[in-house]
């Protein structure tokens, strides 16, 4: 281990402090992207985009799987929202509440969307079943088949199911590398949010989901992005600290970055949400994280043992404050939310 991440896994520093640090790693990550005149950076987004194009769907799924889906889901009823949306909530006021940030982005993702009752709905990367349950419940007459990389999250899902008594839900575990819908052609949507910053060749999704669809289907992406910058997570970086703990593999995609994949799908609409909705799902997060944390403990030593545990509850206090400060900076100008709809 680093002397880096030794004082990290201590969380000796100061919030301060450590708040401080990773804004200066994101001024720097900025000032990297930056570098070079107009014509740099189109040369290094083309070679971006022929990477892309040229690499498996996903990069270490397995161990993506290991570091966070497959924690055990204790700990994420002691941390997310009540719906365990594991992604940013929509926050109407000031005075809304994580329950409620989480419910209103629900509803924005099922309107832009174009979700109605009786569609046949594929949800790619279904998380805790936040988006699953919410569809099933909100409509009742549609058939819904959810994905996720994670035996712990389907069990999560079948059982939240059984026990609302939700039966027009369908839960599969699988590599999206080699995943096959299981009716092709037949979907009215397909619906992912927050899978595309773990995947590689956009490309080959597109025309994968295009075979999915119905030939009037359509596909709804939401996905952090920069505001003009695409990047890997580099897990080989020892200064990747985020990429090498919780994001192996992944991918920074900027807003316009989906946009140069249309050979199958068409855009209809995309919009842009400020980041400080993320920025304070984050800090709410955090938050549960230090309130819960003599519960939470104990659910980590099952899953890292006793000796790792502590080291693993620094790593997820750590996670949570860097999303928050990303997500913040520059007022939630800089890194956002993006929304997407395509039509086939």
């Amino acid at each position: 281990m680093s002397i880096f991440d030794s004082l990290l896994s201590s969380r000796l520093l100061p919030d301060p402090l450590v708040r401080s640090g990773i804004r200066h790693r994101l001024s720097a990550r900025l000032s990297s992207e930056s570098r070079g005149d107009v014509e740099d950076r189109d040369r290094r987004f083309s070679e971006f985009l022929t990477g892309l194009n040229e690499s498996p769907i996903a990069l270490n799924t397995i161990e993506a799987n290991t570091l966070i889906y497959q924690v055990a889901t204790e700990f994420y009823l002691q941390v997310l929202g009540p719906r365990l949306k594991g992604s940013s909530g929509y926050w109407s006021s000031k005075k809304a509440t994580l329950a409620e940030a989480e419910e209103e982005m629900l509803r924005l993702v099922c309107e832009r969307a174009e979700l109605q009752d009786g569609q046949k709905i594929l949800e790619l990367g279904c998380g805790w079943g936040a988006m699953t349950l919410w569809m099933a419940e909100q409509f009742p007459n549609s058939s819904i088949t959810a994905v996720s990389n994670s035996y712990t999250q389907r069990l999560h899902i079948e059982g939240e199911a059984n026990r609302r008594e939700f039966y027009n839900i369908r839960v599969i575990t699988a590599d999206i590398n080699t995943f096959s819908a299981p009716e092709p052609g037949s979907y009215n949507r397909v619906v992912s949010v927050e899978l595309f910053p773990q995947l590689k060749n956009y490309r080959e999704v597109m025309r994968r989901i295009s075979g999915w669809l119905k030939p009037d289907g359509k596909l709804f992406v939401q996905t952090t992005t920069h505001r003009e910058h695409s990047y890997h997570f580099d897990n080989a970086n020892s200064l990747d600290w985020i990429g090498r703990n919780f994001l192996p593999g992944g991918t920074m995609p900027s807003h316009d970055l989906l946009l140069h994949f249309q050979h199958d799908l068409r855009i209809l609409h995309h919009w842009r949400i400020n980041g400080l909705h993320a920025a304070r799902t984050a800090e709410a997060w955090l938050h549960a994280l230090r309130v819960n944390r003599k519960a939470i403990l104990p659910v980590l030593e099952k899953v890292h043992g006793r000796d790792d545990a502590r080291k693993r509850y620094a790593y997820w206090d750590l996670f949570f404050m860097a999303c928050a400060e990303l997500w913040s900076y520059r007022e939630g100008e800089e890194w956002m939310i993006s929304h997407y709809l395509f039509e086939k």
